[in-house]
């Protein structure tokens, strides 16, 4: 991967990681929750 001195490019490239991981701890985040409120039902049940 040729180093880009293209700003837009530049730019491009760290929307994208910005965006990955922005979906990966949503993703991630949504996991946790759903795994407590699973447990919380399970344990006032």
């Amino acid at each position: 991967m040729k180093k880009s001195e293209n700003p837009l490019e530049i730019g491009m490239l760290f929307g994208v990681q910005i965006l990955h991981l922005a979906i990966f701890f949503s993703g991630f985040h949504f996991f946790v929750v759903y795994k407590d409120k699973i447990f919380y039902s399970r344990n006032s049940a």
